[in-house]
């Protein structure tokens, strides 16, 4: 693990990320807080103005609570290696501000989460030349495998077709007979 925790290292330490600025989104305006707090949701402002949950393991990270190996981080986001590695490299994103999941996201913030995508992507083949691809993974709800419930999106290189990650897309044609 220290050594491949290191080619990350020498990696963002040659060639840093640039921090990128972004408008705030509703998410930080006055007016949004009140709504949140009329629904009830158990939310607070961090030091940095960001909703956090109290009790979320990905706003612990972010705020630094619970230690993490960052990649990426900028005003909006935070990125850092998931600690299940399902293969070396395997990063998570999150937005700064709490977000359940994609259907919390308003347009201001998938904007900013999703243009890091390809940056983060990118960071990561270079600092792992050998992956042949790269599966980009966001669940949503429990019934769609989310068991953290703080939005993210996961960034998992692919070495072989043997490296412990599979997703199946079942065949179903012939149910649909392609009639309304």
């Amino acid at each position: 693990m220290q050594a491949f925790l290191a080619r990350f290292s020498h990696f963002f330490k040659k060639a840093p990320l640039l921090k990128e600025q972004l408008p705030c989104s509703d998410f930080f305006k006055e007016e949004t807080r009140r709504k949140k707090a009329k629904y009830g949701k158990v939310e607070v402002l961090d030091q940095g103005g960001f909703f956090t949950m109290e009790n979320c393991i990905f706003c612990k990270i972010n705020n630094r609570e619970i230690p993490s190996y960052k990649v990426y981080e900028d005003e909006q986001v935070y990125a850092f290696l998931d600690i299940s590695q399902v293969t070396p490299g395997h990063t998570l994103v999150i937005p700064k501000t709490h977000v359940t999941d994609i259907f919390e996201y308003d347009e201001t913030l998938a904007a900013a989460v999703f243009a890091r995508i390809p940056k983060i992507a990118r960071a990561i083949e270079k600092a792992f030349p050998e992956i042949e691809g790269l599966n980009i993974i966001n669940n949503n709800k429990e019934l769609a495998y989310q068991s953290v419930f703080h939005s993210h999106v996961h960034l998992i290189p692919r070495y072989s077709k043997d490296d412990d990650f599979k997703i199946h897309f079942g065949n179903h044609a012939d149910n649909y007979t392609g009639k309304n």
